[in-house]
Order: C-alpha cells, then sequence, then structure tokens
C-alpha cells in the first residue's frame, strides 16, 4: 500500500469497485483495503449504543482503536481514528476504519490541553480520549451498570499525567478486568485448576540477619473417573517470623516450618486434613521448638520463639492457620483485597473483650504478640483456623510484618494485585517487586512473601 502524501491520487473505495464507478475522495483521504470491513458493516457509533451486557465489548473496542492509533502513526494517518463517521464495526465485532485521513501539518502553534486543538495538526493522544468522552452512553437499559465503567475508566484517564500508549493500555486493563464477571463454580461442576506460586525472602535494610522463613510442597494426584482421569491438588504454604528480640529466632520459624510440612507430608491423606489434625500439625511445630528451648535451658527473652501462618489447599477446598502476627490476604476480582486472618496480638483480645478498637490500638501494649510458636506448651496454644471454598480465580498472599506493618498494602502505589492475578503476569517478578517496594516504603525489618495463584479452568 502506497504511502499517503499530498501527490498520491485517491484509491476506489469497495463500494465504488463494486458498481464500476469512481467517486472523488477528500484529499487527504485514502481508501483502506488493510483496515476495510466485511460486506456486514454497522456505524461504529450505532454498535457502541445498542450493545447490551457488561462493558467488556466497550474495553474491546477501545484497545482495538488504540492499536489502530499506533499502527496508523507510522502512515501519519491517526487522524483516521478520530472520525466517528470514518470508524464502522464488522461481522467479527471488530472496529475498522473506511478510509485514511492524513494527519495535516499545523503552522501554529497548539495550545496541548485544548480539545479543539487537538483535532487539528498531528493530533496527540489525548485526542483518542476526548472522542470516547464524547460518545453516548448505550440505549439498552440494563447497561447503566458498564456506562458506568467505562466513565470510571475515563476520569481516570483524564487525571494520568504524560499520558502514553502504555499508560492508556493499563488503565483500560485494569478497568476492563475490574468490571469482569467473576468465573464462579457451578454447583454440579468439577474444576481443574491451575496452581501457580512464588516466595521471596529479604533481611531488609536494618536487620543483621534474616530470622524469617518460608517453606512450601505440593502434590498432585491422578485417578480415574467415569469422565476420564481427574487430576487432584494438595498444597501447603507456610511463613514464619522468628520472633524480634528472643534469641534464636531465624532456628525456630526455620524448625517450626520445617515440621509443618513433614507432618503434613505423612499425615495428609486424600480430601482437606480435619480441625483436629491441621491442629495436631500447628502442635507438632510448637512442641519442636518449645523442646528446643527446654533443651537449652532458656527463660524469658532468651526463649526462642515465631510466627506462623500456613495456607491448605485441596482442589477448590482452602484452609488457613494462624499463630502470631503474619498475615494472609486474598485478592479476586468481585471483592479485591482482603486480609483474611487477624493478628494475636493485645490490641485484639481487647477489641474481642468490648473494648472499641480506636482504644486498643492507644494501649502501650497494643502489638505485643499474645500467640506464638515455642515460648510455651500446647496449652497455652490456640490457632486461629479458617475454611472457605475458592468460587473464582484468587490471589493469595502471605506475608510478614515487613510488608504488612504501616498499612502498606493498603497503598495507592502497591503494586498491582490485579495484574498479579492475571495468568500472563509473572508471580515472581510479583513477589520482587513487593520485597522491593516494602524495602523501599519500609525496610525496618525482615521481608517475606509467598504468592499463590489460582486459576479456575471449568
Amino acid at each position: 500500500m502506497p504511502e499517503p502524501t499530498d501527490t498520491t491520487p485517491p484509491f476506489q473505495t469497495r463500494a465504488d469497485r463494486s458498481s464500476g464507478g469512481r467517486a472523488p475522495m477528500p484529499p487527504d483521504a485514502l481508501d483502506c483495503e488493510q483496515y476495510g470491513t466485511t460486506d456486514r458493516r454497522i456505524p461504529f457509533v450505532q454498535s457502541w449504543i445498542n450493545v447490551a451486557g457488561a462493558p467488556q465489548q466497550k474495553f474491546a473496542w477501545m484497545h482495538q482503536m488504540l492499536d489502530l492509533w499506533v499502527g496508523l502513526g507510522v502512515l501519519a494517518c491517526q487522524k483516521s481514528v478520530l472520525s466517528l463517521e470514518n470508524l464502522v464495526v464488522d461481522a467479527r465485532a471488530h472496529v475498522c476504519i473506511e478510509r485514511l485521513i492524513r494527519d495535516l501539518p499545523t503552522s501554529h502553534p497548539r495550545a496541548a490541553d485544548s480539545p479543539k486543538a487537538r483535532t487539528a495538526g498531528p493530533p496527540d493522544l489525548r485526542a483518542l480520549a476526548d472522542l470516547w468522552q464524547a460518545l453516548p452512553h448505550s440505549s439498552v437499559p440494563s447497561t447503566a451498570n458498564a456506562d458506568r465503567a467505562i466513565s470510571t475508566a475515563l476520569a481516570e484517564i483524564e487525571r494520568t499525567p504524560n499520558l502514553t500508549v502504555a499508560r492508556l493500555r493499563r488503565i483500560l486493563d485494569k478497568h476492563d478486568r475490574a468490571h469482569r464477571p467473576a468465573r464462579r463454580i457451578e454447583a454440579d461442576a468439577k474444576p481443574r485448576l491451575e496452581v501457580e506460586r512464588a516466595a521471596r525472602t529479604d533481611v531488609g535494610r536494618q536487620r543483621a540477619r534474616n530470622e524469617d522463613t518460608f517453606a512450601m510442597w505440593e502434590r498432585r494426584d491422578r485417578h480415574a473417573s467415569p469422565d476420564g482421569e481427574d487430576e487432584s491438588l494438595r498444597g501447603l504454604y507456610v511463613l514464619c517470623d522468628g520472633m524480634g528480640g528472643h534469641a534464636s529466632g531465624d532456628a525456630a520459624s526455620q524448625l517450626a516450618a520445617q515440621t509443618a510440612i513433614d507432618f503434613f507430608q505423612s499425615h495428609w491423606q486424600g480430601e482437606m486434613p480435619g480441625r483436629e489434625t491441621i491442629l495436631d500439625g500447628i502442635f507438632a511445630a510448637n512442641r519442636a521448638v518449645y523442646s528446643a528451648n527446654q533443651s537449652d535451658r532458656a527463660e524469658g527473652f532468651g526463649r526462642m520463639g515465631t510466627t506462623l501462618v500456613a495456607l491448605l489447599l485441596h482442589d477448590t477446598q482452602a484452609t488457613i492457620v494462624n499463630v502470631g502476627d503474619s498475615r494472609l490476604y486474598r485478592y479476586t476480582r468481585s471483592r479485591g483485597l482482603e486480609q483474611l486472618t487477624t493478628d494475636s496480638d493485645f490490641a485484639n483480645a481487647l477489641i474481642r473483650n468490648g473494648t472499641p478498637a480506636s482504644r486498643a490500638y492507644r494501649h502501650p501494649n497494643a502489638h505485643q504478640l499474645t500467640q506464638a510458636i515455642g515460648p510455651y506448651d500446647e496449652d497455652a496454644l490456640d490457632p486461629d483456623l479458617y475454611a472457605l471454598t475458592i468460587e473464582e480465580d484468587s490471589l493469595f498472599l502471605l506475608a510478614s510484618d515487613g510488608l504488612t506493618d504501616r498499612e502498606l498494602l493498603g497503598r495507592p502505589d502497591v503494586p498491582s494485585f490485579e495484574a498479579m492475578l492475571d495468568p500472563q503476569s509473572s508471580l515472581d517478578r510479583a513477589a520482587s517487586e513487593l520485597v522491593h517496594f516494602a524495602n523501599r516504603e519500609n525496610g525496618h525489618d525482615n521481608i517475606t512473601v509467598i504468592l499463590v495463584r489460582v486459576r479456575i479452568l471449568l
């Protein structure tokens, strides 16, 4: 296809060729077979107004228009995307242009933030956002939520300084995924799962040694079924944070984590273990550290101890165990980021006894642990257990307080959990990004993260 120039003769349109005629075209327009449409084509604005349901189709069209914008930049024809009369939707629901329109150079300076100026000369990227902003709402009553989703995305685009193609694409992706219906398991469905995991631990910027430990164990079992061969997954993910101020916190965390892994490897047969078996595993870890304390005749702050938070997975069933203030979070598209564990500390003990949270967290011993693995025998230990069913794609995060202190995970600049849920993204890179973020914003303690991504394949 020839590059558009001021001397390039006009091409016939598809309609012109079929009728044998040769209609004149504007001097800045060329027919584009490469970006043409099929015989069944609908004006873009009509398609936009009449589309029903969730906003995914509209986000897909916005992505397609952005792809056209990037591709046509090479030809200096980006104005082709900015004329609504030049856009159609083909039989495959793809946005196409009917002709190329040159980006005519301007002879006078443009005001960068003037929508009127943006349409003159080589357009900037905000002209595309202005076009989307001007599109009418759908005529279908059931699409009000979809229109709100598009408006929310456009508002963020408008607030974004130094808009680039990459930033615009990320905003569209974020809002598209946020409004996708959660994929839930039907009552009679037998789902297949894809489970990925990654972990990182780091000493931090102020500690001399790393007292955090993580351990993971997975097993996949295949067995025959009336429908063929089924695969079942068992997974155990454990994070321990050796107690600060106590001797040998690193030894305590390593001993507790390994003891838990060893116990469940030998005691977990088939289905998800029951409550008593899970507690026996935690008590075994406690006995290992407690016995080491007793053997060393350690007393007071000389007794080593550790937190422990663990995730047990068996297909779509999950059980969470917690002792101390290491935490477990879950991110889903339908509910966002949720903290699923409660810290075993003095403030939460006060809250359970009726003290208002605002007063409890002002107590001088608010963050003192009331539960830990190892300092005392199991009679003093009362682990928290939580059971849940995984009904949609989920990202689990286990983290030590090097990441969770100062409510870092609630900050707007935290690495995107929505992106981490994407099966195309690297969990290893995500774990490293979280550690880097914690070091930059906290850095006063060891940092450990485990990420477990569960994807439902129906």
